[in-house]
């Protein structure tokens, strides 16, 4: 009875051994590169968007079946820079705010969704925060959780295919109005941008028959639904009462073209 109980704990006790150096093993060693796609947009052959608009992402791994605590995370192929700003080229670098996608315990990859423009800043070497300029290409790294919960990369690396998200340019169109009295030596105007282009500049020309024509430059910001671009500020109109001729024009960015609008107003004080 006792050399059978003897018996029964050995065998126990390789058992136990065996998984163990599994596990070990499984925690020390990069597991094997696996193939991996990524769908962006609608039909997985890249995107086109405005500023603002959401692009959609869905990774899988094609060769394997993801386990929970496995990882996919995003790069961009642009333009990078040493700590000194030294040009070093063209580089795959991280997405400043994108989330990893982690598999939860269902096994199942979530679309990931980030705002053009908005969402997909990146931190150069140098610690400048820049957004890649549309037509950029984005990928994604498979990376797999050992038995500790520890992620790392496959070896060598899984990276996916390359896909491009382009850009559709707005055609802007451009509003103005005023705020409280209209005064010659100070009144409040609002400047609206549709639809909304990001930042960008709205140049604002003031005309009065016998007075020098004044120029402001305005910096956009967006309105909180993404609605619009917009502007505010209180500009001096001249040195007399009378009618002006205020014109306004967004000069345009990678996301907007020029746009421009004109409106007559009169100042009685």
């Amino acid at each position: 009875m006792r050399l059978k109980l003897k018996v029964g704990a050995l065998i126990v006790g390789v058992v136990l051994l065996v998984a163990a150096s599994v596990a070990v093993a499984y925690a020390g060693t990069p597991q094997p590169q696996q193939s991996v796609a990524l769908q962006v947009g609608a039909q997985g052959t890249g995107y086109d968007g405005s500023y603002g608009d959401f692009i959609d992402l869905q990774p899988a791994s094609m060769t394997c079946i993801e386990r929970p605590g496995d990882k996919f995370h995003f790069q961009v192929y642009i333009s990078n820079v040493d700590s000194q700003g030294v040009s070093v080229g063209q580089q795959w670098t991280d997405f400043r705010d994108f989330e990893d996608i982690q598999l939860d315990d269902t096994n199942t990859v979530q679309p990931f969704s980030y705002q053009l423009g908005i969402d997909d800043a990146v931190i150069l070497g140098d610690g400048t925060v820049v957004y890649p300029t549309p037509p950029y290409q984005i990928r994604c790294e498979y990376k797999t959780a050992d038995t500790s919960g520890t992620v790392g990369s496959t070896s060598p690396p899984s990276f996916s295919e390359t896909e491009t998200v382009n850009v559709d340019k707005n055609s802007t169109g451009i509003k103005i109005s005023t705020s409280g009295t209209v005064k010659h030596n100070g009144t409040k105007f609002n400047f609206t941008v549709t639809p909304d282009s990001g930042v960008g500049t709205i140049q604002v020309t003031v005309k009065k028959s016998g007075q020098k024509t004044k120029t402001y430059n305005l910096t956009t910001s967006d309105t909180d639904d993404m609605s619009a671009s917009v502007a505010s500020s209180k500009l001096k109109l001249g040195s007399n009462t009378g009618t002006y001729k205020v014109s306004a024009k967004f000069l345009g960015n990678i996301w907007g073209s020029s746009s421009s609008a004109s409106k007559s107003i009169h100042a009685a004080h």
